[in-house]
């Protein structure tokens, strides 16, 4: 398991608090993924990363090998690009590559493991395209939010699958015996059935399936370091999509919106996040106190969490909620335009810090709306001093 929605203090908390066993052992086994899977990748030779929340420069691989590769696909990409029209999402300095461009629907392939805990799906599918229903509804509900999904990339930002270039979409329902998660694998998307104690059906909330689709296109278009600061941003990005796809199947404005991912998820709570107020999604004898920081003064510094991942997205949610009620409309029209463009064009390292971050979403607005005399730029800037972090303006 590489990215789960859930935080790891909600288990702690269970773990601490429980009389019952099997809650206890639940929590116990989905901390215990979240632990061993989460561990944040080691560089490898010739990547030159450093760790941790410095603003470093992630290295190609020089290999000669790797540097034949890189020349093809940059030949290839000049010849694509005479043929294509202008791709509405570039930016200057991009290093993204070139996606195909189709308009057909992207395969989806769910399956139904059984309560069985292997995160290689059965050979059988249960649902794909042209396939009738399945008997099991869960597996219907993965396929028809899979559908959203594919239609929102496709139609918003003519992106097509996983990695743009038409992979196939991967759900797997009924993973392991009442399991509290729902999570990417760097394959597929996998979700837990819940206990209805601490954590209802996963696969029933379409912004969490966003959410771990999300981290797919993260791991193809622009990896982050997940831990610290990228790791956050690592999380945030996957909440926005989340969020963006709630809200564009509901056809709902910025004001019309709850601001919520996972809401009703947890029994007796509001949400799991919440992007208006962060650290106030929950509070339950179940699940505890949502921890999530709502400024960058009062961020996570520490080990846990992969260094706060989960926790310190909670202002960076915070500024994208301000930014697009500044301007109302639709989320996935500026907001989302900015924010998916920083990423498809591969403008972080993969260990970028906040501040570096911020600055391309500047400079993306800056480029796609008017420079910074523009009236759009002066509400994103106020957005992210509004959070308090630091802010480095890009000088175009």
């Amino acid at each position: 398991m590489a990215h789960g929605v859930v935080p790891p203090h909600i288990y702690d908390h269970i773990i601490r608090t429980t009389n019952d066993p099997d809650l206890k052992n639940r929590a116990q086994s989905a901390l215990h993924d979240l632990s061993n899977l989460h561990s944040p990748h080691q560089p490898g030779q010739g990547e030159g990363i450093t760790a941790g929340d410095d603003d470093t420069t992630y290295t190609e691989q020089q290999t000669p090998q790797g540097q034949q590769e890189i020349k093809e696909l940059e030949q290839e990409d000049e010849q694509a690009d005479k043929n294509d029209p202008v791709d509405p999402h570039d930016l200057p300095g991009g290093r993204k590559r070139r996606q195909k461009r189709q308009s057909t629907e992207v395969p989806k392939f769910v399956y139904n493991i059984h309560q069985g805990c292997d995160e290689n799906p059965p050979s059988m599918v249960d649902r794909k395209i042209g396939s009738p229903i399945a008997q099991d509804p869960d597996v219907n509900t993965v396929y028809d939010s899979l559908t959203v999904v594919d239609n929102f990339f496709r139609t918003v930002f003519g992106y097509n699958g996983i990695d743009g270039n038409g992979r196939d979409f991967r759900g797997t329902v009924h993973y392991c015996d009442k399991y509290l998660n729902a999570f990417w694998n760097g394959a597929g998307m996998f979700f837990g059935d819940g206990d209805g104690v601490a954590f209802n059906k996963f696969s029933d909330y379409l912004d969490v399936i966003g959410h771990e689709f999300g981290h797919g296109i993260i791991d193809a278009k622009n990896p982050l370091y997940y831990y610290g600061q990228s790791g956050a941003i690592n999380e945030h990005y996957a909440d926005v999509f989340g969020i963006m796809i709630k809200q564009w199947n509901k056809s709902q404005t910025v004001d019309q919106s709850d601001w919520l991912v996972g809401a009703g998820l947890i029994p007796g709570a509001r949400a799991l996040r919440d992007f208006k107020n962060p650290g106030t999604a929950y509070n339950t004898p179940s699940a505890g106190q949502d921890q999530q920081p709502n400024n960058y003064a009062s961020r996570y510094t520490g080990r846990y969490d992969n260094g706060g991942v989960h926790l310190n997205s909670g202002f960076l949610n915070r500024a994208f909620y301000l930014f697009a009620t500044s301007l109302g409309g639709n989320s996935w029209d500026k907001p989302g335009r900015i924010w998916f463009a920083v990423l498809y064009n591969n403008l972080l390292t993969y260990n970028t810090n906040i501040s570096s971050f911020v600055t391309q979403t500047l400079f993306a607005c800056s480029y796609f709306y008017g420079g910074k005399s523009g009236t759009v730029y002066p509400k994103l800037l106020e957005a992210w001093r509004t959070v308090g972090v630091p802010i480095v303006e890009p000088t175009s």
